[in-house]
């Protein structure tokens, strides 16, 4: 769990429902992070400082992680999918739509020397986020400044496909079906 203000990340046991350790982050602010499916890996962002950052760490240990790369994302790296075959992480930027900079998705290798292979771009900006299909070939990501949203071949590594959808897309989940979401606008 990433501890933005303090540059730390804290080990949880969810198990037991503790923190089993705490780590000095290798990225100034560390906002996101995800486990690999195989729990050997640790993917953490900085997306707070705009450093476009993201960082590896070995799970070997989970009481302590090891960071074995901190590599340089797209514009403001926002969140990251892990591949269901463990061996690649797409990590999602969001670009700066103000200065008119799309998004793109790196797509990192991940090993005990984890590296970006390839960067697809996206023809647009905004806050992504993404999901895989729930057979695992495609992963989705969110486009709201053209209210698309991107179909990337996992396979491939590369874009497929844009679906229209409805005014700046917010959010994706999938289950037997793919849904584009947004939150319903409140009242007041």
């Amino acid at each position: 769990m990433p501890c933005i203000y303090s540059n730390q990340i804290q080990v949880l046991n969810v198990a037991k429902h503790e923190v089993v350790s705490t780590i000095a982050s290798a990225v100034p602010k560390p906002t996101m992070d995800t486990v690999s499916w195989n729990g050997k890996y640790l993917i953490v962002e900085d997306t707070a400082n705009l450093a476009n950052q993201v960082t590896i760490y070995s799970l070997t240990n989970p009481q302590t992680p090891v960071a074995l790369a901190t590599l340089t994302a797209g514009v403001a790296p926002n969140t990251d999918q892990v591949a269901p075959n463990n061996q690649y992480t797409f990590e999602i930027s969001s670009g700066n739509p103000k200065a008119h900079i799309n998004g793109s998705v790196e797509v990192i290798q991940l090993s005990d020397h984890p590296s970006v292979i390839k960067t697809i771009a996206l023809p647009g900006s905004g806050e992504t986020v993404g999901t895989f299909s729930p057979n695992g070939r495609y992963l989705y990501v969110n486009v709201p400044s053209i209210n698309k949203v991107a179909v990337i071949s996992v396979a491939s590594q590369k874009l497929v496909d844009m679906i229209s959808v409805g005014q700046d897309p917010g959010g994706l989940f999938t289950s037997h079906y793919d849904w584009v979401t947004r939150p319903p606008a409140t009242s007041s």
